[in-house]
């Protein structure tokens, strides 16, 4: 007899962790964030990416203190799927890089690839 009681307890708490996990609220990335990055040719490199809510989801720009990216960039084709963000933008001299990140808390990390097939890697900090 004891089984099902135990089985109930069991099954309760599976729901229980499986309701939990569903409803999960989804992250946010609204927020100024500050970065750096190594760029091949320029050495290390601050950018500031700053994303808004919107009402589809989410729009930000990029920027940086080398004048790789020009100011208030868009970012294109921004993507957000569970804890990961990803765009692409244009350069100053019109190339492309695309960006994917992944959110923990009000960290940001992840990489860039240029359209070259050049990668490196991207931290952010959510400014407060």
């Amino acid at each position: 007899m004891k089984t099902v009681p135990r089985l109930t307890l069991v099954l309760a708490v599976g729901l229980f962790c499986a309701l939990s996990a569903a409803a999960a609220p989804a992250p946010n990335f609204a927020g100024t964030w500050i970065g750096r990055t190594d760029v091949p040719d320029v050495g290390p490199d601050q950018v500031t990416l700053i994303v808004k809510k919107v009402e589809a989801g989410y729009a930000a720009t990029i920027s940086d203190s080398a004048a790789v990216i020009a100011d208030n960039t868009a970012a294109r084709d921004l993507k957000v799927n569970g804890e990961t963000i990803s765009f692409w933008f244009p350069l100053a001299s019109g190339e492309t890089v695309s960006v994917q990140l992944t959110i923990t808390g009000d960290a940001l990390s992840g990489a860039w690839t240029h359209e070259s097939g050049q990668t490196g890697s991207l931290t952010f900090e959510r400014q407060k």
